[in-house]
């Protein structure tokens, strides 16, 4: 029998990262598409234009960055992308609940949309780093 190890504070690549992967390219392609798009959305969506551009600029910059953690994908890429889009959808409540920002019903619906999106996409990310990274059963 042989035993492997892996020392200490290494970060091994996942096992199975087949739906890990998937679930990290899918969210590169989705907020770089929406980065792309956000400045071109002729809706009122009760956002100050500025902050559309800037969010639109970050999220191309953002996708790139978790597209290319999909293809080669490690724990560490992985537990980042989660904690940030764990981050996006609290920021997106905190926008919602907080009335900082005039939101118009498209706005509100845009802004809810997006981060139900997002919170299925990490969910996903989640599941398939857990599955990625446990021991498989022999």
């Amino acid at each position: 029998m042989t035993t492997h190890t892996t020392p200490q504070g290494a970060n091994p690549a996942p096992r199975r990262p087949a739906l890990l992967r998937s679930a990290l390219v899918l969210d590169g392609a989705g907020s770089a598409a929406c980065g792309a798009l956000l400045p071109l959305v002729p809706l009122d969506l009760g956002l100050p234009r500025p902050l559309l551009l800037a969010l639109g600029a970050f999220l191309l910059g953002y996708g790139a960055c978790a597209f290319l953690a999909g293809r080669t994908p490690t724990r560490a890429r992985a537990l980042a992308v989660i904690a940030f889009n764990t981050a996006w959808v609290a920021a997106s409540a905190l926008v919602v609940a907080s009335g900082w920002f005039p939101l118009t019903t498209a706005g509100l619906v845009v802004l809810v949309a997006q981060a139900l999106a997002v919170a299925a996409v990490t969910a996903l990310q989640a599941v398939g780093l857990r599955r990625a990274t446990r021991p498989a059963r022999d």
